[in-house]
């Protein structure tokens, strides 16, 4: 089972109702700080909860798999004020999919919570100083020698203060013919990284070990591989560490050379991500087939790890993703594990369990929008739209190329590439609105070298080189024809565009794009596309030439646009090698003539 959508309304940075998915897998949240990252992880963790008596169902580190609400969310008087009775309470919704086939009712297809704002009473410590005479100061201390040091007596009260206790609950439902507002029972974990206090803020610690078991048996290689740390794994023990402020706790490793007091916060924080991860591999042992997967929420994944240990760590959670059937949620600002994200999704070929997710403004107000699986550049470009003037702008290269076709082929390429390179210079290219058949084009940049060599040229793929040197163009040579810093590309193929989508239509390379759910609701076959060649073969005649009956591809390409905008993911995984390569030189050319411009 896992969470498959989400909506959040009327609550902190989500006035507006927002409505996203989630693989099953992982999903990796960014975006800027305070626009709702931890709003998210804290709404889905507490939606849910497993609680169990038998010890081997309990986290290795807690009592219970449940997210505490208020450990992510305090209650913000202005923000938070809410009527009891209002229309306008803040609201979540959450979606579940695959869920098991006994007991539907205990697993609905979606939960409602909303706000509810109570008062609870705490006790909370205070010391009050005496007020006594020089004298009866002297004759305390007189009486109690460990006092003789000390200027004055404080005396420990403890009092009740009643406190505001802000919650998200269910809505009442039906289990087995009873009403109740329980959760959903299904197992989650929350970690709040970020907010995780160094040990040495606590007074004191208390250090335990954690007795290890089969499940625990091989943490400390992970944790030494993720961290490549430089320890021996004999005698290698994990601890829980206790502080005292009852809140902060964590785990740590004791070698022969250094205690789990020693741990860096770094070491502390993956420390519990692994024991997290270990607590659900034993709860699904015990559970056995009672055991429908589970969820766990980090939030800021990236906090005090190194780049290199922050990709370890992702490829160990991918992994564990698919052996545990666990639902993980990240979040993060770190552009260097966006951009590993994006590598090992491109790696894996998996969509169901790899998504990233991007937070951000609607141009113009206050509104959140989710972006999935966003451009790199896009953040990029909000962070650096942030920062303003710091951040100076590269020089934009001109592109020439032969029609429109070409200018939104050449787009969705380029945001294929921009999305899965970091270091990607095809943003500063401009394709000019222009439009020459090939020849002409060549014509133009061989006419005026020094000017047209700070530009790039991109024709159609059924232009070889050999059609371009038969033309025996003067200067032509001098672009470098399809060479890493030239200025003169052909498309990666050997038809035009419009026959490339064809041909890719109508072969089974196609297969994948028929099977999808979104062309089977709408009766799209290869089958019906060809009867389509039939019956409209009128509508697909050559319009140019009067008097021509023959098909013509362009206007089949012209009148199933949609269909080539569907299309174009599927076109571009099967050729994606031979793009990439290509891009990878047009890349070069892009860097080298912006920096070129720029001096």
């Amino acid at each position: 089972m896992f969470i498959s959508k989400m909506k959040i309304s009327n609550f902190r940075s989500f006035q507006k109702e927002t409505e996203f998915n989630l693989v099953r897998g992982i999903n990796l949240i960014t975006g800027l700080n305070g626009i709702g990252k931890s709003t998210i992880l804290a709404l889905l963790t507490n939606s849910t909860e497993f609680k169990s008596t038998n010890p081997l169902e309990k986290p290795y580190l807690g009592d219970a798999f449940r997210g505490e609400f208020s450990d992510v969310i305090l209650y913000d008087e202005k923000s938070d004020n809410y009527a009891k009775n209002s229309i306008n309470k803040p609201k979540s919704v959450i979606y579940f999919e695959d869920r098991p086939s006994t007991n539907l009712g205990q697993y609905p297809l979606s939960h409602t919570y909303k706000s509810s704002l109570s008062s609870t009473k705490k006790q909370v410590t205070s010391h009050k100083k005496l007020k006594l005479t020089a004298q009866l100061l002297k004759d305390i201390k007189k009486d109690n020698s460990f006092l003789q040091s000390s200027n004055q007596i404080l005396v420990k009260q403890i009092n009740k203060k009643e406190i505001p206790r802000f919650r998200f609950l269910p809505d009442s439902r039906t289990i087995n013919g009873k009403q109740t507002r329980a959760k959903v029972t299904w197992p989650t974990l929350y970690l709040g990284l970020s907010r995780v206090y160094p040990t040495g803020e606590n007074d004191s610690a208390e250090v335990k070990e954690i007795p290890s078991d089969t499940f625990l048996s091989d943490l400390p290689q992970i944790h030494k591989n993720i961290l490549d740390e430089k320890f021996e794994l004999a005698d290698v023990t994990t601890n829980s560490i206790k502080g005292s402020d009852a809140k902060k706790y964590g785990s740590g490793i004791e070698t022969e050379n250094f205690g789990a007091l020693s741990n860096s916060i770094g070491q502390t924080n993956l420390g519990q991500i692994l024991l997290a991860v270990k607590s659900f591999e034993r709860l699904k042992s015990s559970l056995g087939g009672e055991y429908f997967g589970g969820l766990l929420a980090i939030d800021e994944i990236d906090a005090t790890l190194h780049p290199a240990a922050q990709n370890e760590l992702l490829k160990y959670l991918y992994d564990e993703s698919q052996k545990l059937n666990l639902q993980i949620v990240l979040t993060t600002h770190s552009l260097s594990l966006i951009d590993f994200f994006y590598d090992l999704k491109s790696l894996k070929k998996n969509d169901d369990y790899l998504q990233v997710l991007q937070l951000d403004y609607k141009s113009g107000s206050n509104d959140i929008e989710v972006v999935v699986n966003p451009p790199i550049s896009r953040y990029t470009n909000v962070l650096t739209k942030r920062m303003g003037s710091l951040t100076p702008s590269q020089p934009k290269v001109k592109v020439l190329t032969e029609d429109d076709v070409a200018r939104w082929f050449l787009e969705k390429l380029f945001e294929k590439f921009n999305a899965l390179s970091s270091s990607s210079h095809l943003t500063n290219l401009k394709l000019l609105d222009v439009s020459l058949g090939w020849e002409n084009l060549l014509k133009l940049i061989n006419s005026d070298y020094e000017y047209y060599k700070n530009m790039i040229s991109i024709v159609d793929p059924d232009v070889s080189e050999e059609k371009i040197n038969a033309k025996s163009f003067e200067y032509i040579e001098k672009f470098n024809f399809n060479k890493s810093g030239g200025n003169l590309f052909s498309i990666p193929g050997e038809k035009s565009i419009e026959n490339i989508f064809y041909d890719f239509i109508f072969s089974e390379s196609s297969n994948k794009m028929f099977e999808q759910q979104k062309l089977r609701n709408q009766n799209i076959t290869r089958d019906m596309m060809k009867n389509d060649l039939v019956e409209n073969k009128e509508l697909y005649k050559d319009k140019k030439n009067h008097g021509n009956n023959n098909f013509s591809v362009k206007q089949w390409y012209k009148h199933n646009r949609d269909l080539m905008e569907y299309s174009f993911d599927f076109l571009f995984e099967v050729n994606k090698e031979d793009y990439f390569k290509w891009m990878s030189k047009l890349n070069t050319s892009a860097k080298t003539i912006s920096s070129l411009l720029k001096s």
